[in-house]
């Protein structure tokens, strides 16, 4: 990195990559330019302007670089105390996640459907969920919010990481022709003097420069402990569940829960958990929320008993939806509820009441051991984009996200209740996760509608790469009726995160999603979240005749380190596409590669396939460094998740199952004795197991 000063902007040369930075930094009011720029020793610089001195910090931790600057308690009127003007960012190919606003009739019934599609909107103007971009240029509308970007050029990549910090957020907007700003947000008017703005790393390797970014970033910050690999997997959700919100809607009721789940486990299917979503409050017609005890006409004997009545049944765990502001406009201020909590509630700027940051952990705390005691293990918590409408003007956006999560977390903990996250992609509440580890990783799935299935994946898979750093990515919901069902099963198995269907009763199609579980309705879920594969991360699969490839890995102990691969044809046009699947980090070493549909074996060779229209192909790539090679029982998707271990001998290998199955070898040698199973056919050799353990012998 070489640094240089250019009258009143820093220049960082980061080759091949070249950017101007020209900050402005708010007084009295005004955000201001720097009159001159002096070096004060290595990396760090007094920026003087007009009404004194500020002093910038460029911080290099490894291949990182972090941006930070320091005031003596400077004043801002609008909630902005610092923008960093950014020059000179040329690329051949942008990936942008974008939250500023909904794809435009998104929602509407129209099959057909064109995207990217963009749109002017308001400096204030934002929206749910995180939205990524391919583009050859940052030709974006002047006010888009984007949360991160990634850049490539000449075999290098760049990432862009927006910090939020001390209250305020860190976002990309004010676009123009060839430049952009880093902006710190913060809603309110208010005296700062310490700000981490911008983080930064060029490299070779997409996946490295992300996650080191962020690492770093998050370390810089004394939140490291909130990233995704320091934070536990709920055991909820390491299961198979059912949610009411599509199949219901509003419309759901006790009876129509019982009787849904009941049509479920009827078809032989094991359910860890179900979620009554949106629909059970009692609310004003302003959609105001009046107490926490559900709609009588719905729950007729209330919550206890149908909790009562689905443990009975065999679902382990039940849990509840809510917003983070209680209901979508809060809480009726003239309900019973809102004169029993005045003391830890506040108006919001949609005139309801909401929990008070500072008191969010005695609000929660209220209400989720009302919840234990009914009978709930966890919560969705939804509408977290609302934090920096409602609580604008009155307090700063990022500390407020942070009082609320902490709040809201601290008393879940307590109360030994789990969280999972919805339209949560805003940066200040994906910085301020503190110990939920769970959340939604795209906008909504829509049922039977083909091309928002198709983006539906391709959000999701390319959202995955940030989103995996601070949280397991959850897919959402899906329906196995829907026209794209295996393509949204086989997302959902190798995507690492939650899994949990949204069927209507009686249309549940088992056959599609016993290969999801094992016999006691354990998912067989990868070790690590599904990211796009790097021949496609500059690909938009959505526009271009090319397949959306993703990649996972499952350690199998005993026989190494498995890969996993997906391809799908999600191209908007009714056409097929070409993939080619090779082991992308296997250089050097020998290996098969297994065609889970297609049940064909390839040694040492990449596979090139053509793949019809919404047609999905899976494939496991096992290291071939020993005379077996097991791959895993043909009933699970997830195959290696199946083996619990191998131990290959000179002569025999002992492979433990965890479930009775087909079990899929291959071998460069014959195989002269199996114990624990029979022979079904050769190459690959299949095995109808009939004990958990098998010896093969040659």
């Amino acid at each position: 990195m070489d640094v240089k000063v250019s009258e009143n902007s820093i220049i960082l040369d980061l080759p091949p990559f070249s950017l101007s930075i020209t900050p402005k930094v708010s007084a009295n009011g005004a955000l201001l330019e720097a009159n001159k720029i002096s070096k004060i020793s290595g990396y760090s610089f007094l920026l003087e302007d007009d009404v004194g001195v500020n002093r910038l910090e460029i911080l290099k931790r490894g291949s990182v670089i972090i941006l930070r600057i320091k005031t003596n308690k400077r004043y801002t009127s609008n909630g902005i105390p610092v923008i960093l003007g950014i020059s000179g960012l040329y690329a051949d190919k942008f990936l942008v996640f974008h939250f500023s606003h909904d794809p435009p009739d998104y929602f509407s019934k129209r099959e057909e459907y064109e995207y990217p599609t963009y749109k002017e909107v308001e400096e204030k103007d934002y929206c749910p969920w995180s939205y990524p971009i391919h583009t050859d240029k940052l030709n974006l509308p002047r006010y888009y919010k984007v949360s991160q970007l990634l850049a490539h050029k000449d075999g290098k990549n760049i990432f862009l990481l927006p910090l939020s910090n001390n209250g305020f957020r860190g976002i990309l907007s004010i676009f123009k022709e060839d430049s952009f700003s880093a902006v710190m947000e913060g809603g309110k008017d208010g005296v700062w003097s310490d700000l981490y703005i911008l983080a930064l790393a060029v490299g070779d390797n997409v996946y490295q420069i992300i996650e080191e970014t962020y690492k770093e970033s998050f370390r810089a910050l004394g939140k490291e402990y909130l990233l995704r690999e320091n934070k536990d997997f709920p055991e909820i959700f390491e299961y198979l569940g059912w949610c009411s919100w599509n199949a219901l809607y509003h419309s759901v009721s006790d009876d129509k829960v019982i009787e849904i789940t009941e049509s479920i486990l009827r078809k032989g299917l094991r359910l860890g958990y179900v979620l009554i979503d949106d629909g059970w409050q009692d609310i004003t017609e302003e959609k105001r929320m009046k107490s926490f005890i559900p709609d009588a006409r719905k729950f007729v004997d209330g919550f206890p008993e149908v909790c009562l009545k689905l443990k009975s049944m065999g679902v382990k765990w039940v849990g509840l939806w809510h917003t983070i502001n209680v209901y979508w406009k809060g809480i009726d201020p003239s309900s019973t509820l809102a004169k029993s909590l005045k003391n830890l509630l506040e108006y919001g700027n949609n005139n309801g009441l909401i929990p008070s940051p500072d008191k969010s952990y005695d609000f929660f705390d209220t209400w989720y051991k009302l919840l234990k005691k009914w009978g709930f293990d966890f919560v969705k918590v939804d509408n977290q984009n609302s934090i920096a409408y409602e609580y604008r003007g009155r307090h700063l956006i990022e500390d407020a996200a942070s009082k609320i999560h902490k709040g809201l977390e601290s008393s879940a903990y307590i109360n030994n209740i789990e969280v999972l996250n919805c339209m949560d992609q805003q940066p200040e509440n994906a910085f301020n996760w503190y110990r939920s580890n769970v959340s939604r990783n795209s906008n909504d799935y829509i049922p039977n509608m083909i091309s928002r299935g198709k983006l539906h994946l391709y959000f999701n898979a390319y959202n995955a790469l940030w989103m995996s750093q601070v949280t397991w990515p959850d897919w959402d919901m899906f329906q196995s009726s829907d026209p794209l069902a295996l393509q949204h099963v086989i997302a959902r198995a190798i995507s690492g995160g939650p899994v949990y269907i949204t069927d209507e009763k009686d249309e549940t199609k088992a056959e599609l999603l016993k290969p999801l579980i094992f016999s006691d309705g354990r998912l067989a879920r990868p070790d690590v979240p599904a990211l796009p594969t790097p021949d496609v991360i500059y690909r938009d699969p959505y526009n271009e005749k090319v397949p959306l490839k993703v990649f996972s890995q499952v350690i199998v102990p005993g026989a190494g380190r498995y890969m996993l691969i997906v391809a799908f044809n999600i191209y908007k046009g009714d056409e097929s596409v070409e993939v080619e699947i090779k082991p992308y980090d296997f250089q050097g070493k020998n290996y098969v590669i297994y065609e889970y549909f297609g049940k064909k074996i390839y040694i040492d060779q990449s596979v090139k396939k053509v793949l019809d229209p919404r047609e999905v192909e899976l494939y496991v790539i096992a290291p071939f460094d020993n005379w077996l090679v097991p791959i895993g029982l043909e009933e699970i998707y997830i195959m290696p998740k199946s083996i619990e271990y191998a131990n290959i001998f000179e002569d025999e290998a002992v492979i433990k199952i965890r479930d009775l199955g087909t079990l899929v070898v291959y071998s460069d040698k014959e195989i002269k004795k199996v114990e624990g199973g029979q022979i079904l056919s050769g190459k690959p050799l299949r095995i109808k197991c009939t004990n958990l353990l098998v010896r093969l012998k040659v």
